[in-house]
């Protein structure tokens, strides 16, 4: 019953027979495992990792405990020992998204290479991953190789025209490599109509009007410049990090 109050979002009631599950026994497994991952959804990271450290000590093999364990720890920042943790999990039960988490964890280490490598084991598990596809383009542009990067982005447009952060990044390599001005210069008008149809607030935009400029664009700068305006936009919709973590922490 807590279980299923958890993943309505009625936190409150959960958390109440979570709790009342470990009055009654402070071993059952069940109840720190989901209670940690409770605790780390509300912001509680240090006692979340608690609870699932106490819960591992009862079930040290149990992968969804394992995985839900290494989340905490990349949202801790603790991203080593949680790449270390993934390995753990990963090696009792392959999933994909603890492939598509360890992945995010070895980007903010900067271990791009083998980011990668984690991505391409996800896309393995689960081809039509979205945010796997997404993040595998944005790793090969970071490793200085935007035209599979450009494919990348091209198969996630394909089965999500709308994803914003993959047409605003195929822009700027369009931009950027290719000098291909009226496709990167779509690309950027429609991530901009996606992202003020969903009203997202503005936070940063990779491409501004002034760099056009200043490549000898004019034009197309200040159309640019006409587009975004001085708006900072926010473009996170599919990878913000701390909600992609809360999303795939594992409930059983």
């Amino acid at each position: 019953q807590g279980l299923a109050l958890h993943q309505r979002g009625q936190l409150r009631e959960a958390e109440a027979l979570y709790r009342q599950a470990l009055s009654a026994d402070p071993r059952n497994f069940g109840a720190l495992n989901l209670l940690g991952v409770l605790k780390a959804q509300t912001g509680a990271v240090a006692e979340g990792l608690a609870l699932l450290e106490r819960a591992l000590a009862l079930n040290p093999g149990h992968a969804g405990a394992l995985v839900n364990y290494a989340n905490i720890l990349s949202m801790a920042g603790r991203c080593t020992e949680a790449v270390i943790t993934y390995d753990r999990a990963l090696a009792i039960k392959p999933d994909a998204d603890s492939f598509l988490n360890r992945g995010y964890a070895l980007q903010s280490l900067n271990r791009q290479a083998e980011a990668l490598q984690s991505f391409e084991r996800a896309l393995a598990l689960a081809p039509r991953n979205i945010e796997a596809l997404y993040r595998r383009g944005v790793v090969l542009n970071e490793l200085g190789r935007p035209d599979e990067a450009l494919a990348a982005y091209d198969r996630v447009l394909a089965l999500a025209p709308n994803h914003a952060e993959a047409l605003n990044n195929r822009g700027y390599i369009r931009w950027l490599n290719q000098k291909s001005w009226a496709p990167a210069i779509a690309d950027l008008e429609r991530a901009r109509d996606v992202v003020v149809f969903r009203g997202v607030i503005a936070e940063r935009i990779d491409c501004t009007g002034h760099v056009l400029v200043g490549h000898g664009m004019l034009l197309a700068g200040e159309r640019h410049a006409l587009v975004f305006g001085e708006l900072e936009l926010r473009l996170g919709l599919e990878g913000d990090g701390e909600l992609q973590w809360l999303a795939a922490l594992e409930l059983d």
